[in-house]
């Protein structure tokens, strides 16, 4: 059965399975930390809402992280030039999604990349678009818009750099939870996590900050993913080194349990990190939570990788963390599973001008019901070498897994960063909405959808949001495209 799903959260700018390892992956148990202020939205000054670009030289010489990512691509490029001529996945199996209902959120502008999120109840609509969060309601009404810097300057954080928004809602306690980043830096790089007090997010929120650097070295901060479980608000985090890129300065990938009864209620947060995450030696990168496909939450969390950085590979990652932040004996547990087809780093998609970067193949997004996860992420397309996503299921996951990954291709279009949002009544129905960017030579890029149900197939593409110009921020002959994109359940 279908459930209308809101998007609201873009802008344009216009097999085999492994063992188990249940390894020594470092635990530790932190020291509670007070909340740094409450702030209330409504005080917020909100008269100049300024603007964060941080633009990407386009010259990649001299610049051994850009370069890095630039030969790759040009490798695909070789290896496996595009095919205009191939023709796409058969769809129109089920009817496609229906656009209820879609607004503008007016009054800021667009920050780059276009780090996009949102969260919201059956009333009201939190949305973060790169540099400013806005509050609206489910039918476009204006309630607040404020920046990441005006909030951070009440809270008398490091204004440095501002970045990379998540924002969720918790349907369990009916609240919300806002996290984004400050600073680049090992000396200045925080995480910045916001607990709303009550049901209304234009009310007062308490407001933590976790270090950017908790291992006290030459590392910061980057690129959270955020979820809620039973006990937990829980946040994975990419470590980088000092002066180098998040292709070639990775660290390690860190999960961070924060007990959520704690930040609602403005006491002093309770703390675990868990650091040290691999496999065989080699760190674990992306760590993709899984939410639940439902309201309600799960007891123990999943998380998913992959060799993002691979021109073609078969192996993901399960990690399974049981156990809440107050459990002694918790644990996290990795293990690997093969694909039955393979991805790969995605070639960069065309545009009428220049091309749009499409980064890597890690996991983007992910659900479970019962005892299936479903997950998206960005690849390069088999049948045709362009620019597209694959729609990955693992069923059996606390048994036998399996998992079986399909590629998605657009029509005479590329497609990427893609978001999946369960959309079933019940937990024995597999349906869901997967939203994603497309861009093409001859159409401006946008936003698009299709629906998909477990047993039947995949819906046409609809279009959601139709682009009124090709993306020129930036200069030269790639633009940055987003980095990740919101969906939700409502």
């Amino acid at each position: 059965m279908k459930k209308y799903l809101l998007f609201v959260s873009f802008s344009i700018l216009f097999c085999s399975f492994g063992y188990s390892q249940n390894q020594n992956f470092r635990k530790t148990k932190w020291k509670p930390i007070s909340k740094v202020k409450t702030v209330n939205i409504q005080d917020i000054e909100d008269d100049f809402l300024p603007a964060m670009a941080h633009f990407e030289a386009p010259d990649v010489s001299g610049h051994l992280y850009r370069k890095y990512l630039h030969d790759l691509k040009q490798e695909i490029a070789i290896k496996y030039p595009k095919d205009y001529t191939a023709i796409a996945n058969v769809r129109g199996d089920v009817d496609p999604p229906e656009i209820g209902n879609n607004f503008i959120v007016g009054g800021i502008q667009p920050g780059i990349p276009l780090d996009n999120h949102l969260a919201m109840n059956n009333d009201t609509i939190l949305s973060g678009v790169n540099s400013f969060i806005s509050i609206q309601t489910n039918e476009g009404g204006f309630i607040k818009n404020f920046s990441l810097l005006n909030l951070a300057d009440e809270l008398n954080v490091n204004l440095n750099r501002l970045f990379d928004p998540r924002l969720l809602f918790d349907p369990t306690t009916n609240r919300y939870v806002a996290v984004f980043l400050a600073g680049t830096d090992s000396g200045d790089s925080n995480i910045v996590v916001c607990f709303s007090a009550t049901s209304d997010p234009n009310g007062e929120w308490h407001a933590y900050s976790l270090p950017g650097n908790p291992n006290m070295d030459t590392t910061w901060t980057d690129y959270p993913m955020i979820q809620f479980t039973e006990t937990d608000i829980q946040i994975t985090i990419n470590l980088l080194r000092d002066g180098e890129s998040w292709q070639l300065g990775f660290e390690e990938s860190l999960i961070w349990q924060l007990n959520k009864a704690d930040g609602y209620a403005g006491e002093d947060l309770g703390i675990v990190l868990w650091d040290d995450i691999n496999y065989e030696g080699a760190p674990i990168r992306n760590l993709c939570p899984v939410e639940s496909g439902i309201e309600i939450p799960t007891t123990n969390a999943y998380y998913l990788s992959d060799r993002n950085f691979s021109i073609e590979n078969d192996t993901f990652f399960i990690l399974e963390l049981t156990g809440g932040v107050d459990d002694p004996d918790s644990e996290l547990i990795v293990d690997f599973i093969l694909s039955d087809i393979p991805y790969g780093v995605p070639p960069n998609a065309t545009q009428q001008i220049g091309q749009l970067q499409t980064n890597d193949a890690r996991v983007l997004e992910a659900f479970i019901i019962d005892d299936q996860i479903q997950f998206v992420g960005n690849t390069r397309n088999l049948d045709n070498n362009q620019a597209g996503i694959f729609h990955g299921i693992l069923n059996g996951v606390t048994g036998a897994r399996d998992l079986k990954l399909t590629h998605i291709i657009g029509e005479d279009y590329e497609i990427g960063y893609p978001g999946i949002t369960y959309t079933g009544d019940g937990i024995d129905e597999r349906d869901a909405i997967i939203a994603f960017n497309y861009t093409s030579s001859s159409r401006f890029a946008g936003l698009s959808a299709m629906y998909f149900v477990e047993d039947i197939g995949y819906s046409d593409i609809v279009t959601i949001k139709e682009g009124e110009n090709y993306v020129d921020m930036i200069g030269g002959t790639l633009e940055r495209w987003g980095d990740y994109l919101g969906t939700q359940r409502d």
